[in-house]
């Protein structure tokens, strides 16, 4: 694993130096015996006007009632080895490079429940390894939000969004991620949304009809090269097809604790790349959360996929696929603030030798959503589509404690399955994936700067094959400034 000592001292020197940034930048702490404010007493206006801000940055970020300024820049040093094939001797099977993404945005408030939402991004990456591609990757900068929001639609507790915008359906299991190629660059749909509160004061609605297009200006020019990019580093697709969908999430909530939903979501795939999808995709689903204690918890959800999809590993042939995630949870209510979970999902996988697809699709949930490594694998299996999940058992323990209101500390262990033989060309006939572990620190070092330590090791099972046998690794340092 040639490079990993190089990445770990760089990440090590890029944490240290805006550390020492952070702690000159930190929030100013109170003085030294200051008494904690008195609580405001109801329908008696305040003696003195209300003091000024002790950020001085919101003069910046708000400069004027209708108006809210925003940015922020993500700075990451990557390192992945094996991740892909798990083998040491596939060339290039080391990557280490640099992330840099800068995002700046505008709210409009022209009129009270109107909004208008505008953001652009751009994330260049610097790369190391492979020698192949030493160098920068520039990539263009974006339009990932421009809508037209208006809340308390006819009177009532409804949203409308209309445009470019982020849209996330409960954990993000089916719907999170428009634009996949382009890592956690962006998410967006092209989409019309209506999120409504029903009249009973229980139920709600959030409907959706969204576009996504392989093309990064297919709507909106973008500002930079969007032809190619430089070190062979590929195209700068956004996702393999132009995909169309609909989308309608039923909610129920009994109380606090415990709430059920019912949801339809419709996608039609028009192939643009070599290895993009072909066809339609229905899928019906259920969701259920329930609190039984103040300290155990569980969520559970799952899907019946049907239509007629043509995917980069099946013959075309009718669609026949199942998903179910779930999560129980037991919090200790302790000082650390503890809580210990336990997961399992299940991702029908599609049999060889029937001329039925019987692999789960994911739809728009292709990211990371347990491991910012296996993503990467999934690509061996499905022709190139990185993080396109399917026939999979997962179950493991997982763990998260907040030792301070600083940090967070978490780990996770996995023991991961197939349900059948996946015919990529660096599997055998077991069905034991292999071991996960991953361990995470994230730290908040004030209201406009954070930071996480991020690492994952994969130990290969008998699904692969030995000449595929190497373990993987992922590890990330990352810095997030806010304005």
């Amino acid at each position: 694993m040639r490079g990993m000592l190089d990445c770990r001292l760089k990440a090590a020197v890029l944490a240290v130096s805006l550390v020492g940034g952070a702690v000159i930048a930190a929030e100013p702490a109170p003085a030294p015996g200051t008494p904690a404010a008195a609580p405001a007493k109801t329908n008696v206006a305040p003696a003195t006007p209300a003091p000024a801000s002790a950020d001085p940055l919101d003069a910046i970020k708000q400069p004027t009632d209708w108006l809210k300024l925003g940015a922020d820049l993500r700075l990451r040093q990557e390192y992945l080895d094996d991740a892909t094939t798990m083998s040491d001797d596939v060339k290039n099977h080391e990557q280490d490079y640099s992330r840099f993404r800068a995002r700046a945005w505008a709210t409009i408030t022209p009129a009270e429940n109107l909004t208008i939402n505008n953001r652009w991004t751009w994330e260049g990456r610097y790369w190391l390894q492979p020698e192949a591609a030493e160098g920068w990757q520039t990539s263009y900068i974006i339009c990932d939000q421009l809508n037209l929001q208006v809340k308390n639609l006819f009177d009532s507790k409804s949203t409308l969004t209309v445009g470019r915008q982020d849209i996330i359906m409960n954990e993000g299991w089916l719907v999170l991620d428009g634009t996949p190629l382009d890592g956690s660059r962006t998410i967006f749909f092209d989409a019309i949304r209506l999120q409504m509160q029903l009249p009973d004061n229980h139920s709600s609605l959030d409907m959706s009809v969204l576009q996504t297009h392989q093309d990064p200006e297919a709507w909106f020019p973008a500002i930079g090269n969007t032809a190619t990019y430089p070190n062979g580093h590929g195209e700068p697709s956004l996702v393999e097809e132009n995909e169309f969908g609909v989308i309608a999430d039923y909610k129920y909530t009994v109380d606090k604790g415990t709430n059920f939903d019912a949801f339809y979501i419709y996608k039609n795939n028009d192939q643009e790349l070599r290895n993009g999808d072909q066809g339609e995709i229905h899928a019906l689903g259920g969701r259920a959360e329930h609190a039984f204690s103040d300290n155990l918890s569980a969520r559970a959800q799952g899907v019946y996929e049907f239509g007629n999809n043509r995917t980069p590993y099946e013959t075309p042939g009718r669609l026949n696929a199942f998903g179910a995630t779930s999560r129980i949870t037991y919090a200790f209510k302790d000082t650390w603030d503890q809580k210990l979970g336990f997961d399992l999902e299940y991702l029908s996988g599609d049999d060889p030798n029937s001329k039925t697809n019987e692999g789960f699709d994911p739809l728009w949930g292709r990211w990371p959503q347990w491991s910012e490594m296996y993503a990467n694998t999934w690509a061996t299996e499905t022709k190139g589509r990185p993080g396109e999940q399917t026939n999979l058992i997962r179950v493991g323990p997982n763990w998260e404690a907040n030792p301070t209101k600083q940090l967070n500390l978490s780990a996770a262990y996995y023991a991961m399955f197939a349900n059948e033989d996946a015919n990529s060309g660096i599997t055998a006939d077991g069905n034991f994936r292999g071991n996960y572990f991953q361990a995470v620190a994230k730290y908040k070092f004030n209201s406009h700067l954070t930071g996480h330590l991020w690492g994952e090791y994969f130990f290969p099972g008998n699904f692969y094959s030995g000449s595929n046998q190497s373990e993987a690794v992922f590890l990330r340092v990352e810095l997030n400034l806010t304005l």
